[in-house]
C-alpha cells in the first residue's frame, strides 16, 4: 500500500494544479461573456443602452416592480445642422454629451437611459406625481450648450430636445410605450412644446397630413407657447 502513497499524492498534485490552473481561465471566460453581453446591449458610441438592453431592463423593471414605468422619448432638433456646419466628430462629441446627462438623470430616478439610433434617446423613469417636472428638467438639461475642441478652438454647439412622454398600463409591452411616446413626441414638434404627454385617443396624424412646423424654434418662445 505504501508504494501507491507517493502516486496518489501526486495525482492529488496535477489535479489540484489543474484546478487552481482552470480558476483564472474561468474568470476570463466570464469576463468575455459578460462583455460579449455589454455590447449586445449598448450603443458603442454614447455607452448607453441599445434598443435591446432598453427591453431588457423594461423586462427587469416589469418582473421586479409593480409601479408603472414613463418612457421618455427625446429627439434632438436640427442635429443634421451640426454635422453639415462642423463635422460628424462634432455631431458624435454632442451625443455623448447629451448621453452622459441623460444618464445621470436615469440614475438619479433609478431609471434607464438609450440611444435608440441617431439622434433619438429614450429614458426609462418610475411614473410619479411630479413627472412633468421631471420631464421639463430633463429637456432642460439637454437643452444646454455644449462646448467643444475643434482643431484647438473652442466651440460651443447649441443644443436642444422636444419630447414625448406615455406612463405604461400593466400589459404594455416597450413597443407599445415607444408607439406611444412616439406619437406625443410628434405633436410635441408640431405644436412647438418642449414635450407632451401621451393621452387616450392621441395618434399619429396619416403620412400626407404630417405638414406644418416639426422643428422648435427659441426655447423663449415655446415657453411662452406652453
Amino acid at each position: 500500500m505504501s508504494e501507491f502513497i507517493p502516486m496518489i499524492a501526486s495525482w492529488v498534485v496535477v489535479f489540484l494544479l489543474g484546478r487552481f490552473a482552470a480558476v483564472p481561465a474561468t474568470r476570463r471566460l466570464r469576463r468575455r461573456l459578460a462583455g460579449a453581453v455589454r455590447q449586445l446591449e449598448h450603443d458603442p458610441l454614447t455607452g448607453l443602452l441599445n434598443r435591446r438592453g432598453l427591453a431588457a431592463a423594461h423586462d427587469r423593471w416589469q418582473r421586479k416592480h409593480h409601479r408603472p414605468l414613463a418612457l421618455v422619448f427625446l429627439d434632438l432638433d436640427d442635429f443634421k445642422a451640426v454635422n453639415d456646419t462642423h463635422g460628424h466628430h462634432a455631431g458624435d462629441e454632442l451625443l455623448i454629451e447629451v448621453a452622459h446627462r441623460l444618464a445621470e438623470i436615469a440614475d438619479l430616478y433609478g431609471g434607464a437611459a438609450a440611444r435608440r439610433s441617431g439622434d433619438e434617446f429614450a429614458v426609462l423613469l418610475p411614473a410619479h406625481r411630479d413627472l412633468e417636472r421631471t420631464v421639463d428638467a430633463i429637456v432642460a438639461v439637454v437643452s444646454q450648450p455644449v462646448r467643444i475642441s475643434i482643431d484647438g478652438t473652442a466651440v460651443e454647439l447649441p443644443a436642444s430636445a422636444s419630447a414625448g412622454v406615455c406612463i405604461s398600463e400593466p400589459s404594455d409591452d416597450l413597443d407599445t410605450l415607444l408607439h406611444r411616446a412616439d406619437v406625443a413626441l410628434y405633436h410635441a414638434k408640431h405644436t412647438w412644446r418642449l414635450f407632451v404627454m401621451h393621452r387616450p385617443g392621441m395618434a399619429m396624424p396619416e403620412a400626407r397630413h404630417r405638414q406644418g412646423p416639426r422643428r422648435r424654434d427659441r426655447r423663449e418662445q415655446q415657453q411662452v407657447m406652453r
